[in-house]
């Protein structure tokens, strides 16, 4: 892998924070779906609101129309004879209603007056209804015609305003399905890179720990951590053998371009090997410097690196070493 471009380095290395990326699309997702909804809601509201609407300047409309129709008919005519005869005929009805239902020998009293009482109250809404068309209707015909074609345009407004919230209803319904959708799937694409990460990990940990790293020194040590960051994806140069300014390892991470001094033996390891890390850094044009031991590191070694941002890893990092590579020093 280490006669690949940095380019396609880079572009490998961006899929190790693949899944972080993901869940951050989804978590952005799925705050648009929020606001989405909270859309689609108040687009319902609108549509309510504007059927209500409708069916007002519908039932405006049907009223001045039957006004002007009998506008010539009623003007003039008094109003209680017709309410004294329409009251009687509903009297009459609603009696030949109630006798009729109680001959049927299945309906019981209590339906029988359920059914008579429904139809009293829309005998009365109708008296009333009927009366306020009447009283329209008496008015002169300028008055009438005018309130007709006033009511003909609010039902047109009110039409139009009832398409408009349908469309807009419709749109915000498309919205919230497409990124219900688009949340699935990023869900699913979480899942997927979630199980190949952890798959990856699982693969290199079973490969490398099976090996006696601790026991490791030298060349067989520089070779182990080359094998490792090859297996996590880095491009990876070995340095000369003699001269290598203190580097052991040029390991290309993303962005990073990091020059590794690679100590493997039992002791602890000192100043020498970080001077040497941060002198390599500097002749090999590398962003960032490491010390990576099977062993641990004194004190003074410590504090040298932590001023000279030079990185340690010792014996107990290195199975996190194994598992996450480098994800958590970048």
């Amino acid at each position: 892998m280490s006669d690949k471009t940095p380019e396609q380095l880079a572009t490998e290395c961006e899929g190790l924070e693949l899944i972080d990326d993901l869940r951050a699309s989804v978590a952005s997702v799925e705050s648009d779906l929020q606001d989405a909804h909270l859309e689609l809601v108040d687009c319902k509201r609108y549509v309510r609101h504007a059927s209500m609407n409708y069916f007002q300047a519908w039932i405006q409309n049907l009223r001045c129309g039957i006004a002007q129709q009998l506008s010539d008919l009623v003007r003039g005519i008094p109003l209680w004879p017709i309410a004294v005869v329409y009251i009687l005929v509903i009297t009459v009805g609603l009696l030949l209603l109630r006798i009729s239902l109680q001959a049927i020998p299945f309906l019981s009293g209590y339906l029988v007056t359920i059914v008579t009482g429904t139809a009293l109250v829309l005998a009365i809404m109708a008296l009333i209804f009927g009366l306020i068309i009447v009283r329209d209707a008496r008015k002169d015909a300028r008055s009438v015609a005018k309130s007709a074609d006033n009511s003909m345009a609010l039902l047109e407004e009110a039409r139009l305003m009832r398409l408009d919230s349908r469309g807009r209803l419709r749109s915000a319904r498309q919205v919230v399905a497409a990124l219900e959708q688009q949340t699935k799937t990023q869900a699913q694409a979480e899942q997927v890179a979630s199980d190949s990460s952890v798959s990856t990990s699982v693969k290199i940990r079973r490969r490398f720990s099976k090996i006696f790293w601790r026991r490791l020194s030298g060349e067989n040590w520089e070779g182990f951590l080359a094998d490792l960051f090859k297996a996590h994806g880095y491009s990876v140069e070995l340095t000369k053998v003699s001269g290598d300014q203190g580097v052991d390892l040029i390991v290309q991470y993303s962005r990073v371009r990091l020059a590794v001094q690679a100590k493997g033996y039992s002791g602890s390891v000192g100043n020498a090997a970080v001077q040497e890390a941060v002198a390599g850094r500097m002749f090999y044009n590398c962003t960032h410097c490491a010390v990576i031991t099977n062993s641990t590191f004194t004190k003074s070694a410590r504090e040298l690196a932590s001023r000279t941002s030079c990185i340690l890893i010792g014996e107990p990092e290195i199975d996190d070493l194994i598992t996450e590579g480098l994800k958590r020093y970048f």
